[in-house]
C-alpha cells in the first residue's frame, strides 16, 4: 500500500521499472501488521534507500487511522518528524532518476534543506503558494540565475519562467508587508540587495523572458534604493563614492521606473551636490538625461492620478538651479513642466520652468549674435523640444523658430541682391520678407507671457532682427529711387495706350449696339396697343430670343466701357419686351377671356366660335361704337349672343382688367439676366422654367340641349340686365349673306 502511495504521489516520481520490482520483493513477504511493515521499512531506511524513506513517510500518515477520512475536526495532525521526513522524501533525487543537479551559484555554500535537483526546483517555484514555510527568496534567486547559466538543461525554462514569477510576487510581498498585509511569499528579500547586480548579469541573455526581467529589474531596484536612501547607505546615494557615476547611472538610476522611487531619487538629486568633476562625469554618462527620462515618466503619469508629490515643489524648483549647460538636455525642462502638476503648487513650479525655458534661449540667442549666425544644432534641437511642451509655451517657441527662419531668408536674400544693379531689381520681393518678419513680431505680441524671462527673449530677438531691418529698408530705398523714373515714364505710355484702347473699343461697342438693335426692330412692329412681333410663332419667338441676347451681350459691354449709344438702345429693348410678353401670354389670355365669358353667362358654342375667329384677345375692341359690330359681323353667332357681348363690352364687362392673364400657381415672374425678356420660373425643384405661358385647363362644359328644345327669346328686364339664353343652333354666314 505504501509503495503504491509512493507511485501514485503527485510530487513524486518513480520509473516503472523499479516499481515493479519493489511490488514484486514485497509480493514475496508474508502478511503482517502495518505496524511491522513500519519497522521493516525503517530498516530499509537506514540502510539508505531512498523509495523506501518514501514508503516510511506514507505509511506513517496512513497508520493515522482516521488519515483522509475524518472531518477536519477529526483529523489528527501528523507529527512534525513525519512531515519534516515528507519534505526530505520530496527534495531528495533518486540515485536511479538520471536527474542532473544545479552548480551552486549566489552562495557559497548552500542551506542543508536546499534542493539541488532542477525538478524538485521546478516543483517547489510552480508550488510555491503551498510551501509552509514559505519558499526562501534567496534560494528563488540562486536557482533563476543557475538556470539562466544552464538555458539548455531540463527545466531550465521552466524554473526561470516560475521563478521570475515567484520573485516579482516576492517584491509585491513587500510592499504589501509595509502596508500591514500578510502573504504566502518570503518578502524578507534576503540577499537582494548583494546578489541582484549579480543575478542581473546573468540573466542578460535570457531574451525570452526580456520582459520579465525586466520588470524584476525596476522593482527589485525601486525597492532597494528607497531602502538605501533611508538607511543613508553610500551604495544607493549619488555621492556616496561607492560606485563610479557609470555605473550608479547604469544599474540605479536606469532601473527607476516606480513612480515614487524616482521621486525620491528626484529629490536625493536635488539635497546633495555634485560638482566640477563629479558632475562633469555625471553628465558624461548621460545622467541628465536619465533625469530628463524620469521626468518624461512623472509628466505621463500625472494626469492619471490624484496623489500629490510632497517635495515636489521645492525639488524641481532645485532643478532650475543646475546651470544652463544641463538645463540643455533634450526633454528637462519640457518634462518637469509636465511634472509640476504633482506638486501642491502647480502654477508657480510651472512659472519657475517658463523663466529657465526662457534663460536657455537667452543664452542660445547671445551666442547666434555673438557668432553672427542666424541657426545652431542646438537651438533648433531646443526650439523643436519646447514646441512640444503646453501653451503657451509651445506656441512662443514656434514663434521664435519662424523668425530665425525668416531672418536665415532675409539674410541670403540681402547676400544676393546686394550684388546686383539695383537698376534692374523690384522691392517687391524683400517687402514681402520685412512684411514676414514683422508679421511674427505681431503674433509675439498676441501671447500673453506672464515671466518677464520671456520679456528679455523678446528683446534678444530685437536685437537680432534690427540691423538686418535696416539693411533691408536701405537696399529697398535705393531700388525705389533707381526705378522711380522708369516707372513713371512706364505708366504714362502704358496710359496713353490704354485710353487709345479703351475710346476703340467705346466706339466699336457703340456700333455693334446698333447693329444689334437694327437686327432686333426687323423683327417687331408698332401697333396701337404696342409692340408685336412680325412672326408672331415658335419659331419666330426663338428668333427673338436670338436677337435679344446679342442685344444684350452689346449693351452690357458699353456699359462696362462707359459707351453711351443713345436713347433708341433702351427703345429696342422695350418693344421686344412688350412684343415677347404679349406672344408669351396669348394662351393664358386666351384662357381668361374664356373663363370670363362663361362667368358672364355665355355657352361654350359662342367660347368656341369667337376662339375660333381669333376674337377672344380682340374682346376689350367690342366697346369702341361701330367697331364692335363690325368685327363680330359676319361670325356666325345668333343674335341674342351677340346683342349680350356687345353690351358687356360696352358696359365694361369685357375690359383689358378682366381679361388679364394671372402668374400660374407654382411659377414666379422673373427677368431673363442674359435676354432681358421675362419668363415663368417654377417654385418646386424638378419642374421646367416656361417663357411661353400655359393655358388654363379647360372646366368641364354641361351637356348640350335636346334637339327639340325650341331655343328661347332674348328678353329684357329693366334697362341695363339682361336674361337671355342663346339658340341651341348658330346659324353659319354664307357667302355674300
Amino acid at each position: 500500500c505504501a509503495l503504491l502511495a509512493v507511485s501514485n504521489f503527485p510530487k513524486l516520481r518513480v520509473p516503472e521499472k523499479r516499481l515493479q520490482e519493489l511490488v514484486q520483493a514485497g509480493a514475496s513477504l508474508p502478511p503482517m501488521p502495518v505496524s511491522g511493515l513500519l519497522e521493516k521499512a525503517m530498516t530499509a531506511a537506514e540502510a539508505g534507500d531512498v523509495v523506501s524513506n518514501r514508503a516510511v513517510v506514507l505509511l506513517s500518515l496512513l497508520s493515522h487511522g482516521n488519515f483522509g477520512v475524518g472531518t477536519e475536526a477529526q483529523v489528527v495532525k501528523p507529527p512534525k518528524k513525519v512531515t519534516e521526513a515528507l519534505g526530505n522524501a520530496e527534495d531528495d533525487a533518486p540515485a536511479w532518476s538520471f536527474e542532473e543537479t544545479a552548480p551552486s551559484m549566489l552562495a557559497d555554500k548552500l542551506d542543508k534543506e536546499e534542493p539541488r535537483s532542477w525538478e524538485a526546483r521546478k516543483r517547489k517555484l510552480r508550488l510555491w503558494r503551498m510551501q509552509h514555510p514559505a519558499l526562501p527568496f534567496d534560494w528563488a534567486m540562486r536557482w533563476v540565475a543557475e538556470a539562466a547559466l544552464e538555458p539548455y538543461v531540463k527545466f531550465a525554462t521552466e524554473i526561470l519562467s516560475e521563478g521570475l514569477a515567484y520573485l516579482d510576487h516576492c517584491l509585491e510581498a513587500s510592499k504589501q508587508k509595509c502596508a500591514g498585509k500578510e502573504n504566502h511569499c518570503d518578502s524578507s528579500l534576503k540577499g537582494l540587495d548583494v546578489h541582484l547586480d549579480t543575478l542581473l548579469e546573468h540573466l542578460e541573455h535570457a531574451y525570452t523572458f526580456e520582459e520579465q526581467v525586466e520588470r524584476f529589474s525596476s522593482k527589485a531596484t525601486s525597492i532597494l534604493f528607497v531602502k538605501g536612501i533611508k538607511e543613508n547607505n553610500k551604495y544607493m546615494m549619488i555621492n556616496g563614492g561607492v560606485r563610479s557615476m557609470t555605473e550608479y547611472v547604469t544599474k540605479v538610476m536606469t532601473r527607476l521606473v516606480d513612480p515614487y522611487a524616482v521621486t525620491m531619487f528626484l529629490e536625493h538629486f536635488a539635497q546633495v551636490s555634485i560638482e566640477g568633476d563629479v558632475k562633469q562625469e555625471f553628465a558624461d554618462a548621460s545622467g541628465f538625461k536619465v533625469i530628463a527620462d524620469m521626468l518624461k515618466e512623472l509628466a505621463a503619469w500625472a494626469p492619471n492620478t490624484k496623489k500629490k508629490w510632497p517635495k515636489g515643489h521645492e525639488t524641481l524648483k532645485m532643478l532650475c538651479t543646475i546651470s544652463e549647460k544641463e538645463l540643455h538636455t533634450k526633454g528637462l525642462l519640457r518634462f518637469a513642466l509636465g511634472a509640476a502638476a504633482l506638486t501642491k503648487q502647480p502654477e508657480e513650479v510651472a512659472s519657475c520652468m517658463h523663466d529657465a525655458m526662457a534663460m536657455v534661449l537667452i543664452e542660445d540667442l547671445r551666442g547666434l549674435r555673438a557668432s553672427h549666425l542666424l541657426t545652431s544644432a542646438g537651438l533648433e534641437t531646443r526650439l523643436s523640444d519646447f514646441q512640444l511642451a503646453p501653451p503657451p509655451i509651445s506656441d512662443r517657441a514656434r514663434l521664435t523658430s519662424q523668425l530665425l527662419a525668416k531672418l536665415q531668408n532675409v539674410k541670403l536674400q540681402l547676400e544676393e541682391y546686394e550684388s546686383l544693379d539695383v537698376k534692374v531689381l523690384e522691392p517687391w520681393g524683400l517687402r514681402n520678407l520685412e512684411k514676414e518678419v514683422l508679421h511674427v513680431f505681431e503674433l509675439r505680441q498676441q501671447i500673453q507671457m506672464q515671466s518677464q524671462a520671456w520679456a528679455q527673449v523678446s528683446i534678444v530677438e530685437e536685437d537680432l532682427t534690427k540691423p538686418l531691418l535696416d539693411r533691408l529698408r536701405h537696399l529697398m530705398r535705393r531700388m525705389e529711387q533707381a526705378q522711380e523714373q522708369l516707372r513713371r515714364e512706364e505708366e504714362e505710355r502704358l496710359d496713353r495706350a490704354q485710353r487709345q484702347q479703351q475710346e476703340k473699343a467705346k466706339d466699336q461697342s457703340i456700333q455693334l449696339a446698333h447693329t444689334c438693335a437694327t437686327a432686333l426692330r426687323e423683327l417687331l412692329s408698332k401697333t396701337g396697343d404696342g409692340a408685336r412681333m412680325q412672326e408672331p410663332t415658335e419659331q419666330g419667338f426663338r428668333k427673338l430670343q436670338a436677337a435679344c441676347v446679342n442685344f444684350v451681350q452689346a449693351r452690357n459691354k458699353c456699359q462696362t466701357l462707359g459707351a453711351n449709344p443713345g436713347g433708341l438702345f433702351e427703345e429696342a429693348m422695350q418693344m421686344a419686351r412688350q412684343a415677347a410678353q404679349h406672344f408669351c401670354e396669348a394662351p393664358a389670355r386666351q384662357s381668361a377671356a374664356k373663363r370670363r365669358l362663361r362667368e358672364l353667362g355665355f355657352g361654350e358654342s359662342v367660347v368656341q366660335v369667337l376662339a375660333r375667329a381669333a376674337m377672344l384677345e380682340r374682346l376689350p375692341e367690342l366697346r369702341h361704337a361701330g367697331a364692335g359690330a363690325v368685327l363680330l359681323n359676319g361670325l356666325g353667332l345668333p343674335p341674342g349672343a351677340q346683342a349680350k357681348l356687345l353690351h358687356c363690352s360696352a358696359s365694361g364687362k369685357l375690359n383689358d382688367e378682366h381679361l388679364r392673364p394671372m402668374v400660374p400657381r407654382g411659377y414666379m415672374r422673373r427677368s431673363s439676366n442674359s435676354q432681358g425678356l421675362d419668363f415663368l420660373q417654377a417654385v418646386q425643384e424638378g419642374q421646367p422654367n416656361l417663357f411661353v405661358w400655359p393655358a388654363e385647363p379647360e372646366e368641364s362644359v354641361p351637356p348640350p340641349l335636346q334637339p327639340d328644345e325650341p331655343p328661347e327669346d332674348e328678353r329684357f328686364i329693366g334697362d341695363d340686365l339682361w336674361q337671355a339664353r342663346e339658340a341651341v343652333y348658330i346659324v353659319r354666314a354664307r357667302p355674300g349673306g
